[in-house]
């Protein structure tokens, strides 16, 4: 691919500033580079911004932001009629290289039907940022993915991946999608993933797993499950790395990475709290009226480790027709008349 370069020179201003309403943008095969910044929170610098109501079916692709203020801002915040808010749809930022950023490689803020992936994002730990992916829900943002992404380096005082739900209305998460991200950045004593809710936002049906990350907060008012993540050892989370409600079990306890594509996408995981069995149960014991039979208990997996119960059943054939008999649920139990003729399983 010829890649073709935008140099900022250090000057304040943008690369690509898209207007409100466009649609139907592909840009893809730059280097942008060298764009000036003045702060952190006041958008300039930018390598693509649509900081204006609504835009949609933009994609932004196999391009390298290099020294900038932000690599991508999407979204708006209802401070001017320029800025008024509304719903960006179908953005694609993907197989960007991003470093050298001061706040966010990527925001997509009320961006719904969206995918960022296989970014590779170095972070620097400039100013109060950066930040890998930010986005910040205002009134709507629904099915967004976040998938495939590397974060490396060292973030500052926010977290690597921070989405938040915070409005005047009651703007909502629906549908997050965050997946096979690896997170390695440094964050200090703060947080690599966040998840927030602030006043009326509500968050629902957020799929966070087969992810490679150190660390994740939820600060919303709804459990979240983290189910299907490698912590960075087979054990699960250690103390301090999850904070909020959230639930982890089964977690990867090993994985062989590919390594061919940006993020985190494990080849042969094993899950925790599974359980397995490598010796099954047997039944010891005399067909005898008034002995007993007695199960083993065999070899069983699983973190935490299972607790077994017992439940006697009978067949006819010892095949089919399988029936539990009635108050047998010890790991032994006398053998009687009305049973003499019948085949048994335990379980």
């Amino acid at each position: 691919m010829l890649f073709r370069s935008i140099d900022g020179q250090n000057a304040t201003g943008d690369a690509f500033d898209l207007v409100d309403g466009v649609t139907d943008v592909t840009i893809t095969g730059f280097v942008i580079r060298n764009l000036g910044h003045t702060s952190f929170l006041n958008g300039t610098g930018v390598g693509v911004q649509a900081y204006v109501p609504s835009t949609s079916d933009v994609t932004v692709s196999h391009n390298r932001f290099t020294d900038v203020g932000y690599g991508l801002l999407v979204g708006n915040d209802g401070s001017t009629a320029r800025y008024a808010l509304g719903t960006h749809r179908y953005w694609n930022v993907s197989f960007n290289v991003f470093e050298g950023v001061y706040s966010a490689a990527i925001e997509l803020t009320d961006t719904s039907d969206s995918t960022a992936g296989s970014n590779v994002i170095h972070l620097d730990a400039a100013g109060s940022g950066p930040m890998g992916f930010f986005s910040w829900v205002r009134i709507d943002q629904r099915n967004l993915s976040i998938v495939g992404n590397t974060v490396d380096g060292t973030q500052g005082t926010y977290p690597a991946i921070w989405v938040k739900a915070q409005g005047s209305s009651t703007p909502n998460l629906d549908g997050l999608v965050i997946r096979n991200n690896r997170v390695t950045a440094d964050a200090g004593s703060g947080w690599q993933l966040t998840v927030s809710e602030v006043t009326t936002g509500t968050v629902t049906g957020v799929d966070v797993a087969d992810n490679s990350v150190g660390s994740f907060r939820n600060l919303t008012s709804s459990a979240i499950d983290l189910a299907g993540n490698w912590w960075g050892q087979s054990t699960g989370p250690a103390a301090g790395q999850t904070g909020g409600t959230v639930t982890t079990a089964p977690w990867i306890t090993g994985y062989t990475d590919s390594g061919t594509t940006p993020g985190f996408w494990p080849t042969g995981v094993e899950l925790s709290g599974e359980p397995g069995n490598s010796a099954p149960p047997t039944i010891s014991g005399v067909r005898r009226v008034g002995a007993a039979l007695t199960s083993t208990d065999g070899t069983w997996t699983g973190s935490p480790v299972p607790t077994l119960s017992y439940q006697w059943q009978r067949s006819a054939d010892g095949s089919t027709g399988w029936s539990n008999i009635t108050d047998a649920t010890a790991r032994s139990e006398e053998h009687t008349a009305e049973l003499q003729s019948l085949a048994y399983l335990v379980c």
